[in-house]
């Protein structure tokens, strides 16, 4: 496909245009754009969302694209289209929301999602100031400290040296904060204003129109931002070894007071990576984002393997054994008209409610059912919330390093039973902050953990049988609890054995007095 729609979802706009990837610029300078205020309700940010892409209509259907990149501050689960951004104040609506479904309710296209200084580094590399450089540090500075580090067109990540966790420096300790606290519009906006209460402002631009006027207050503010920002930016640099650092965001708007003082600051410590200011600016994530789309849905997998063996999943019915014989499947009754089946039959039951939590044991592809039962639903008319628990997790990291001591270190056999529970994988404090939105027809609270929240919904439960769970993770296409990586088979199946089975059994026990639904998660949603 020759055109790819771009957005870029920021703290105060949303805007999109058409890429054409033949020239790596915009279809005819046609855009649209929605001014944002990232404070707003779950209903609100997501109908300006869908406006933005919807408006395209108009100039270019679009079933004429090849798919939708979606370039979004972080964290968040970017393959998935999970937003996870906590702890700042912006989204905190969104917060456990799977933003991919939402984008379905307006266009069947393919949608991928990257972090926003990502795509905004790849359109500059692609057609903007670090294009042909072998390495480059992009930051973003404006409503946030966005940052990525580029080697070729390759977004790299901490596993190269000199780059921290995902490449992100907005979360770097900085002074008595961290670095999005100092790098930011609300740096200028807030120091400002304090200093010169009389003279409150709202933004950069007007600190920069004084500037620009000879105030030597605002000259001095921004001295200052030049002087921090080569005290906290100087040891990546060092590490890193950039053949470029591009300066882009609103901030850089006003580069004009810092720009050469920061080069001069640099240069008397004997750094000689060229600074520069990006070249197209609102324009570098659009492109960024649909050239990463492009990229990223021409090499998808269209087949992986799901489950590693030879042995088929349970019959949905069986025969009667003859008495005295093995009873490979043993049933018991349950009386007429309790078993459904068919992602039809789910739905019945789901649409009943305003809000509806869905947990279960790891194996389950949650993936899946989300997109059967969102498909399902919204051909009922129904307006459907997916928030997901895994966002509340804590980081994997931590986790390896709660459950160490019962996985025996590299014995190959042995290792201690946990007494953790599966509220020990959450920080509470982000599980409880994972709300409904009231706008919208249902909430659907999904994931292993989900009965955990203080949501006052019907509970659904989703069970899978042990060897099934190993017969995924032989493929892996699953990962032991709350890891986000693949563990080599005999560290894989000593976790599940000493601590994931017994922290989930332990769960489950928990939930069974309150399950209004058990669900059979080993086959196929629509079987």
């Amino acid at each position: 496909m020759k055109y790819y729609l771009g957005i870029d979802i920021g703290g105060t706009h949303i805007k999109g245009g058409i890429v054409n990837l033949l020239t790596n610029d915009i279809h005819q300078n046609i855009l649209s754009h929605e001014e944002l205020n990232a404070t707003d309700s779950t209903s609100s940010i997501i109908t300006k969302v869908r406006k933005v892409i919807t408006d395209f209509q108009a100039c270019m259907p679009l079933s004429k694209l090849g798919g939708i990149g979606i370039a979004m501050p972080g964290p968040c689960d970017y393959a998935k289209g999970i937003v996870a951004i906590y702890g700042v104040p912006k989204f905190q609506s969104l917060f456990g929301l799977n933003l991919k479904e939402e984008i379905k309710k307006v266009s069947d296209l393919n949608t991928v999602f990257i972090n926003d200084a990502s795509a905004y580094a790849l359109g500059e590399y692609y057609a903007g100031a670090a294009k042909d450089t072998s390495r480059s540090i992009i930051v973003t500075i404006g409503t946030g400290l966005g940052s990525t580090f580029l080697e070729n067109d390759t977004v790299l990540n901490e596993l190269t040296e000199g780059i921290p966790e995902h490449g992100y420096l907005y979360n770097i300790p900085y002074r008595d904060g961290m670095a999005d606290d100092f790098f930011s519009t609300r740096w200028f906006v807030n120091t400002w204003n304090m200093l010169f209460p009389d003279k409150k402002v709202t933004g950069v631009k007007e600190i920069a129109l004084r500037a620009s006027n000879g105030d030597n207050n605002a000259q001095s503010l921004f001295e200052n931002f030049a002087s921090n920002f080569v005290e906290f930016i100087t040891p990546f640099l060092l590490n890193f070894k950039p053949e470029k650092l591009i300066i882009g965001g609103n901030i850089a708007k006003a580069s004009d007071f810092f720009l050469d003082n920061i080069q001069f600051q640099l240069k008397k410590l004997n750094l000689i990576t060229k600074i520069d200011i990006c070249k197209l600016w609102d324009m570098s994530p659009l492109i960024g984002s649909a050239i990463y789309t492009s990229n990223i849905l021409e090499n998808m997998e269209n087949t992986k393997e799901k489950r590693h063996t030879q042995q088929f999943i349970a019959p949905t019915n069986s025969t009667a054994t003859p008495s005295g014989e093995y009873d490979i499947y043993p049933a018991f009754p349950l009386g007429k008209g309790k078993i459904g089946k068919g992602i039809n039959q789910l739905a019945d039951w789901i649409e009943k409610h305003s809000q509806i939590k869905i947990d279960g044991y790891i194996g389950v592809f949650w993936d899946e059912l989300i997109i059967k039962l969102g498909e399902e639903l919204r051909k009922r008319g129904k307006n459907v919330r997916f928030f997901h628990s895994s966002v509340a997790m804590k980081d994997p990291q931590t986790i390896e390093k709660m459950i160490a001591p019962y996985l025996g270190g590299d014995n190959p056999l042995f290792g201690t039973i946990t007494d953790k529970h599966l509220v020990n994988w959450f920080d509470e404090n982000k599980l409880n902050s994972i709300q409904p939105d009231p706008e919208a027809d249902l909430n659907i609270f999904i994931g292993t953990g989900a009965a955990l929240s203080q949501w006052k919904a019907p509970l659904i439960y989703i069970d899978i049988p042990k060897n099934e769970i190993q017969f995924r993770m032989r493929a892996g296409a699953i990962n032991n609890l709350g890891l986000d990586y693949r563990k080599d088979n005999q560290q894989a199946y000593k976790q599940l054995y000493f601590v994931d089975w017994i922290v989930l059994n332990k769960h489950k026990k928990q939930c069974l007095p309150l399950i209004d639904l058990l669900i059979d998660g080993q086959r196929e949603w629509d079987e």
